[in-house]
C-alpha cells in the first residue's frame, strides 16, 4: 500500500499522536457491558423488581450501551442520583466495588480478537513514518494495559522502550486528563502538531488548555457508532464536542482517514515553514556577504 501522504511532503517534522486504548483502538466494550450488567444484577440479587428494571434497560448482548452504563456509573455530575432513580439507591462504595469486579472479570476473560478494523493498518503506516511519534494512554493499571496490548498484538506497534510510550493513570497517580497533558509537557512537543484521539469526555477535555494552547482532538464514538440508538449517539456527540473534540468520527475507518489527512495537513505546514526558513537564511547570507564585498 502506497503512503501517499508521506510521499508528498518529506520533512523533518515531529508530529505527535496520543491514542486512548480501551473502546478506541480495542473493542473491549462488549466485554465491559456484559460485566457491568452482571455486576449490577448481582448487587441487586435479592431485589427481583430492581433486577427486572436492569434487564429491561440493559438488554443482554446490546451493542453501544456501555456508554449508558458508564454514564450512570460515575461519568456524570449526579451519577448516584441517576442510578438511584433508574434502579435503586446505591452508595459510592457499591459503585467502586462494581468497578473493581468488572475490571477483574475483564482482565481474566478478555478476548484477543478485539482490535477494531483498520486500526492495525493505521498504526503500521504511522510506525513506518519517521516524522511521527506515537504514545498510548489508558485509565487502566499498568498490568491491564500491557495485557491488553500484548493479547491483541498491538504491542508490536508500540515503540521501544515501551515504558516511554505507554502512559497510565496508575503510574502517574493522576487523572487520565492530567496524564495526557503530562505526555505533551514532559516531551516538549510542538502543540500545533499534536493529535489526541480518544472516545471519552476526559480525553477531549485534556486538549482544551495545555499551557494556554488547544491541541487537536478527535472524538471517536467507538462501539456506540454501531448502535441503533440515534438519540444516545446524538447526546454522546454533543458531549464530545462540548468537551473539546475538533472532529467526530463514527467508526475506525473514519478515524484512520481523519488521522492520515491531519498528518498530511501538518506536514504541509511544516514543509512550508522549513522552506521559508531556508529562504530567510539564504537571504541573510546574501546580505551579509554583500556588505563585505
Amino acid at each position: 500500500m502506497k503512503d501517499e501522504y508521506n510521499d508528498i511532503y518529506k520533512t523533518n517534522a515531529k508530529i505527535t499522536l496520543v491514542f486512548d486504548v480501551d473502546g478506541h483502538l480495542l473493542d473491549t466494550e462488549s466485554d465491559q457491558y456484559l460485566y457491568y450488567r452482571n455486576a449490577l444484577l448481582e448487587l441487586f440479587e435479592d431485589k427481583p423488581e430492581v433486577k427486572k428494571k436492569i434487564e429491561e434497560k440493559l438488554p443482554y448482548g446490546e451493542k453501544g450501551r456501555l456508554w449508558y452504563i458508564r454514564h450512570l456509573m460515575g461519568k456524570t455530575k449526579d451519577h448516584l442520583q441517576i442510578l438511584s432513580e433508574e434502579f435503586a439507591p446505591i452508595t459510592p462504595q457499591e459503585v467502586e466495588k462494581i468497578d473493581e469486579k468488572v475490571f477483574d472479570d475483564i482482565f481474566v476473560n478478555i478476548s484477543p480478537d478485539i482490535v477494531f478494523p483498520y486500526i492495525e493498518e493505521l498504526l503500521a503506516i504511522i510506525q513506518k513514518d519517521k516524522d511521527c511519534k506515537i504514545y498510548f494512554v489508558s485509565g487502566s493499571t499498568e498490568k491491564a494495559i500491557y495485557f491488553e496490548l500484548s493479547n491483541s498484538d498491538l504491542i508490536h506497534y508500540v515503540p521501544r522502550p515501551f515504558k516511554k510510550h505507554i502512559y497510565t493513570r496508575e503510574k502517574y497517580r493522576k487523572s487520565k486528563q492530567e496524564v495526557i497533558k503530562h505526555i505533551i509537557r514532559e516531551n516538549k512537543f510542538d502543540k500545533r502538531f499534536v493529535i489526541v484521539s480518544g472516545d471519552s469526555v476526559g480525553d477531549m477535555e485534556a486538549t482544551k488548555d495545555i499551557d494556554g494552547v488547544k491541541v487537536f482532538a478527535i472524538g471517536n464514538l467507538g462501539m456506540l457508532g454501531y448502535s441503533s440508538d440515534e438519540e444516545v449517539k446524538k447526546l454522546r456527540i454533543q458531549e464530545l464536542k462540548n468537551a473539546g473534540a475538533d472532529k467526530i468520527v463514527h467508526n475506525s475507518l473514519e478515524l484512520k482517514e481523519v488521522i492520515l489527512e491531519k498528518i498530511k495537513e501538518n506536514k504541509k505546514i511544516i514543509f512550508e515553514e522549513n522552506k521559508n526558513r531556508v529562504f530567510l537564511s539564504q537571504l541573510m547570507s546574501m546580505l551579509t556577504n554583500s556588505r563585505y564585498r
